[in-house]
């Protein structure tokens, strides 16, 4: 995983650079400065989204998050939205940006909490309302202040009512584990368990008695 970071964060530094100096950015004809830098835009979610998918056993996550961060990045070098229109550009971005916002939860799931992927994968795509939201607000002309922090307010209502649900299955497994063991424990820690004694046979023999009279004195 280590190394699968490394080439990512190599792939990164290489399309800041292009983009630098200007290598493939909005070419009207394919060069071969824009087949490299859609190779890298490639290579760099795959690095670490494959490792990770074949850890979680998730290849379908693992393809979102390559397919949303890949199309983000053509998107953001090679085509211009005022060419497309506001309405356009806003139908094409804000789905791909909703997918690369919420697959940070893929490697955390893969490093940190491999047991707990499908809640980290709803929480992840929960924080991506935040900002796909904003963008959303900024796109239709109504990112005050106000309406910002309401709509923040908004995504946080929405995830602890997402946690609680998932609490509450988790707290009665508990439960009933714990009322469990109060009912099968001693009473007392060091109570003995009670001592079983056999039951005597009882003796059918005939019972003979001798009528002897001792001498007298």
């Amino acid at each position: 995983m280590r190394r699968s970071i490394g080439v990512t964060i190599a792939c990164w530094w290489l399309i800041l650079a292009l983009g630098v100096l200007g290598v493939g950015v909005r070419d009207t004809t394919l060069t071969p400065g824009g087949v490299l830098l859609c190779f890298v835009f490639v290579v760099a979610p795959t690095s670490l989204a494959l490792p990770a998918g074949r850890a979680l056993l998730a290849p379908l996550w693992a393809l979102e998050t390559i397919l949303c961060w890949s199309l983000l990045g053509v998107l953001l070098a090679f085509v211009d939205p005022f060419a497309l229109g506001r309405g356009l550009a806003f139908c094409l971005l804000l789905p791909i940006a909703f997918g690369a916002f919420a697959s940070p939860s893929l490697l955390f799931a893969a490093r940190r909490a491999p047991e707990r992927a499908t809640s980290l994968r709803q929480r992840g795509y929960l924080f991506a309302i935040l900002p796909v939201g904003l963008l959303l607000l900024q796109g239709l002309g109504a990112p005050g202040p106000l309406t910002a922090l309401l709509f923040g307010l908004l995504v946080l209502l929405a995830y602890l009512l997402s946690w609680s649900i998932q609490r509450q299955p988790q707290q009665a497994i508990v439960d009933t584990a714990t009322s469990a063991q109060i009912a099968n424990a001693p009473i007392a820690a060091n109570a003995a368990p009670p001592l079983t004694v056999a039951p005597q046979p009882v003796s059918l023999r005939p019972v003979v008695a001798l009528n002897t009279r001792s001498p007298l004195d």
